[in-house]
C-alpha cells in the first residue's frame, strides 16, 4: 500500500530524516515526522496514520512505550531502540506493537517490518 501514511517518532534529527529518506526510498509518500511522544499523540488523534514507527527511548517526559500506551490501538507501531533490554521488551508486549527495529537500521529491515505490519490484522 504506497498510499500508507507514517509518522516517524524520533528526537534525534539525523535517525529521523535518514528513516524519513528510506521510507521515500521504498516509494512511502504521506510521511509526518515529530520529536516526541506529545507531539506523536496530537498528530495521531488529528490524522489517520497507519504505521507509526517509534524510538523507545524519546528526550522527553514520555517515552516511546509510554506514547503507544496513550496511542492505544489507533495505529500500527514498529519500535527502534538500540537497546535491548529484557524489561524493555516486556513493556513493549503491553503496547500495539507490530515490530521491532534494532538500531543501526537498513533500509532492507525497514521494508521487511512495514510489510509485516502492512500484512497484520489491526
Amino acid at each position: 500500500m504506497k498510499n500508507t501514511t507514517f509518522l516517524i517518532v524520533e528526537d534525534e534529527d539525523l535517525t529521523r530524516e535518514v528513516l524519513r529518506k528510506t521510507l521515500l526510498g521504498l516509494n512511502y509518500k504521506n510521511i509526518l515526522t515529530c520529536k516526541n511522544g506529545f507531539e506523536a499523540i496530537d498528530i495521531v488523534r488529528k490524522d489517520k496514520i497507519d504505521i507509526c514507527i517509534m524510538d523507545i527511548e524519546l528526550n522527553d517526559k514520555l517515552d516511546g512505550v509510554d506514547t503507544a500506551k496513550i496511542i492505544g490501538d489507533k495505529t500500527k507501531i514498529i519500535f527502534t531502540s538500540g537497546h535491548k533490554e529484557s524489561d524493555t521488551f516486556k513493556r513493549i508486549s503491553e503496547t500495539n506493537s507490530h515490530g521491532f527495529l534494532s538500531k543501526p537500521i537498513t533500509s532492507q529491515m525497514v521494508q521487511q517490518a512495514v510489510e509485516l505490519a502492512l500484512s497484520a490484522k489491526s
